[in-house]
């Protein structure tokens, strides 16, 4: 992963066969080390997983993935700070 990152990988890149980010990837599998290395490297945690409503948070959420829960924690944003960043 790391390799890939220093590389100019984008983290946030969204496999077109799979249709998911590495973020919600490395939570669906309980890959903590991983979850957390893409959210200091810029990982949105509000994208949605292809055609999904799914955010990274939601998925966390779903699986009770208490982690990961914790580690998205500091990058949650109101609904209406999303709100004034869609409108801005």
């Amino acid at each position: 992963m790391r390799y890939h990152v220093e590389y100019g990988v984008d983290v946030n890149y969204q496999h077109p066969e799979f249709l998911t980010t590495p973020l919600i990837a490395s939570i669906e599998r309980g890959q903590h080390l991983i979850t957390e290395y893409l959210l200091k490297h810029g990982a949105d945690p509000h994208l949605r997983a292809g055609f999904s409503t799914d955010t990274a948070f939601v998925v966390a959420r779903k699986l009770k993935n208490v982690q990961a829960l914790a580690l998205l924690q500091p990058y949650r944003k109101s609904l209406w700070t999303r709100i004034r960043e869609l409108l801005a």
